[in-house]
């Protein structure tokens, strides 16, 4: 009976350890087959935005950090409930006086549960649980604030990604030109009409701007990488973009903008809240003068050879007398926090002016340039146009038709220079006044 129990065992117990490493495989599996972008993925902005939520390590350690400040309310709660300790102890003591002359040593055992519970500390307790939802509610803000900065690193890098394609774009029709202005400069000198310096010029300005290619890919590949890093996905390429820089009318008003900033920014939020907590603290620390008066009680047994029962009931009633002004040097310390916490909201405050009038002025200017390098472009094109008519016809240079050529490619880079500038302005905007922030219910 005894070896079928024990072959039961084994049995039962390969049993378990199959199951465990089947179960483990395939969880590892799914972890590692698990990618928060498939493959060959077309991604737009919000897309990235939801991809940067979902993986962004620096909001992931904000969160974590809203979950600490959660855990000191309990903390502070606690005190609220009876404190129990159970205790157990043993003494082996030597006594002169002893009614065994041959033994003076003598055992002592103890065993005991005691029980205090606090009555009332002058509000000591509810102050330190309304500091500490304080805390959380600042940290909730710093986290929302993070996330704030994080958004605007997808749009910045999301859009300086769009910018650097459209620009290899411009370099890749700067070379298509380059390569037709090349046979032509030979057309006419194999026709006898042009020198061999015209093909040599022609091939120079090709080679050129296969150079400008190679550097605007690379700043490209540069840009894809700083948008991975923020998304939480370093090294990963596999998606492309959808989208191009577009021009959209945004005509804010500058005074509305200041009053959203100062009702939504998330960093001014919780300086406030940090103000509170400090004012919070300094009645905290005045409290520290009252007396806490508690109740306890105790039950227990001890003795050497026999154990002796014993129990206890009573109140305690704690005052501060004197402890080194400890007390006295908190408050002052709470005083200086709140006068420090009004002037960093005075601060920021003009900071936020003075970074919305920034971005305002900056929308303004973009928003005029914009149709004037829309025009420069055309008349880039027209310019070339003719240029490249007159040297067909003999009566221009290869040096008229490289400037045309050059000038064209410099009025493109500019017109798109100008709307991601106009972009980033509006994304700056809604930065600065926390109009932008996506909400963080579902995120983690």
């Amino acid at each position: 009976m005894i070896g079928q129990q024990s072959v039961f065992k084994k049995i039962f117990l390969i049993f378990i350890l199959t199951m465990f490493m089947y179960t483990g495989r395939a969880l590892a599996e799914e972890l590692i087959s698990e990618q928060p972008v498939k493959l060959n993925s077309e991604l737009s902005l919000d897309e990235c935005i939801d991809i940067a939520m979902q993986n962004n390590p620096s909001i992931q350690s904000y969160f974590l950090n809203t979950d600490i400040f959660k855990s000191r309310i309990g903390q502070a709660k606690s005190y609220y409930f009876p404190q129990i300790n159970v205790e157990a102890s043993y003494d082996r003591y030597n006594s002169s006086i002893s009614n065994d002359a041959l033994d003076n040593n003598h055992n002592n055992f103890f065993t005991g549960v005691s029980l205090n519970q606090l009555l009332y500390d002058f509000g000591r307790t509810p102050t330190s649980i309304k500091i500490n939802k304080i805390n959380y509610d600042a940290s909730t803000e710093d986290l929302r604030n993070r996330v704030r900065e994080v958004v605007f690193d997808v749009k910045r890098y999301y859009h300086l990604v769009l910018l650097k394609m459209q620009t290899c774009d411009v370099y890749k029709e700067s070379i298509e030109l380059y390569e037709k202005q090349l046979e032509q400069a030979e057309r006419l000198y194999n026709a006898g009409f042009k020198a061999k310096i015209d093909v040599i010029t022609a091939e120079v300005n090709l080679n050129n701007a296969r150079l400008d290619f190679i550097t605007a890919t690379n700043d490209l590949y540069a840009t894809i990488e700083y948008l991975n890093n923020v998304m939480g996905l370093p090294g990963f390429n596999g998606y492309s973009l959808i989208g191009e820089l577009k021009y959209a009318d945004y005509t804010p008003d500058f005074d509305s903008l200041i009053d959203q900033a100062y009702e939504l920014r998330p960093d001014l939020k919780s300086v406030y809240l940090s103000k509170d907590s400090a004012e919070q603290t300094q009645r905290y620390a005045r409290k520290e003068y009252y007396p806490v008066i508690s109740a306890k009680s105790a039950f227990g047994a001890r003795g050497d050879r026999s154990m002796d029962p014993s129990w206890s009931v009573g109140a305690v009633m704690s005052v501060p007398v004197f402890n080194g002004l400890l007390t006295h040097n908190k408050i002052k310390e709470a005083k200086a926090t709140v006068l420090k916490r009004e002037a960093d909201i005075k601060d920021l405050k003009q900071f936020i002016y003075l970074e919305i009038k920034e971005f305002f002025l900056k929308l303004e200017e973009t928003r005029q340039r914009i149709p004037l390098t829309e025009l420069i472009v055309k008349q880039a094109e027209e310019r070339l146009r003719l240029a490249s008519g007159r040297y067909e016809l003999g009566a221009g240079n290869i040096i008229e038709v490289k400037d045309a050529e050059i000038g064209l490619v410099n009025a493109k880079l500019n017109y798109l220079e100008n709307l991601y500038e106009y972009n980033m302005a509006i994304f700056n905007i809604e930065k600065a006044t926390g109009t932008d922030i996506p909400e963080l219910t579902a995120t983690f």
